[in-house]
């Protein structure tokens, strides 16, 4: 777990409570509404093969009656603006959509330089679902086969908010509070207004 998820997490347990909760499998996916849309964010993003891919790690931090995913400079790049314009983010309110696109645009080399060596440009997973990357750090008519997968990933994570009925609140690094940002606040260990900002998502 990294750091600052790691830090953010035992805060967000002790306070709320811990709970394991079941991701949902890919027939559940296949089941529901939201098939149609699925299919066309991850054919939009490259993907291959014939079922989407749903076997994502699972949730950042998981307490008792909701989940926080705590987004880093990995999570913020042209694909994961991509998936922003699905019609799933219309009215969507756990996270704001329109600062996330922003940070897609104005972070995506923070991105480039978090994410581009060693698995996080590619693996062989990422490579059968959704085929061969650019040299790394090339964002190239390809890309990266990693970045496309972490973008479809989160964007299978929320809709799994509405297929498991909990929702599951979204945080970034770059979002600012007042006058700091949560990136300042966790590394200096000031959760009070992250956890009123998630309450507030929980609850919209």
């Amino acid at each position: 777990m990294p750091k600052r998820e790691e830090s953010l997490n035992k805060y967000l347990v002790q306070r709320f409570g811990n709970k394991k909760h079941k991701k949902p499998k890919y027939i559940d996916f296949l089941n529901s509404k939201y098939h149609r849309q699925i299919m066309d964010i991850y054919v939009m993003l490259g993907g291959l093969l014939r079922e989407y891919p749903t076997a994502y790690r699972g949730f950042d931090i998981q307490c008792a009656n909701f989940i926080v995913e705590l987004d880093e400079e990995r999570h913020f790049n042209r694909y994961r603006n991509m998936t922003l314009n699905s019609e799933l983010y219309l009215n969507f309110t756990k996270f704001d959509v329109l600062n996330y696109k922003k940070y897609c645009v104005e972070k995506e080399a923070r991105c480039l330089k978090a994410a581009t060596l060693g698995n996080n440009w590619e693996n062989e997973s990422t490579k059968k679902q959704f085929g061969n990357s650019d040299l790394k750090g090339v964002l190239g008519s390809n890309g990266s086969s990693r970045w496309k997968q972490r973008a479809f990933y989160d964007y299978l994570r929320d809709i799994s908010s509405y297929i498991m009925n909990v929702p599951i609140i979204r945080i970034s690094i770059w979002e600012k509070l007042e006058n700091a940002s949560i990136d300042s606040l966790i590394k200096t260990n000031q959760f009070d207004e992250i956890s009123t900002l998630i309450l507030e998502r929980k609850t919209s």
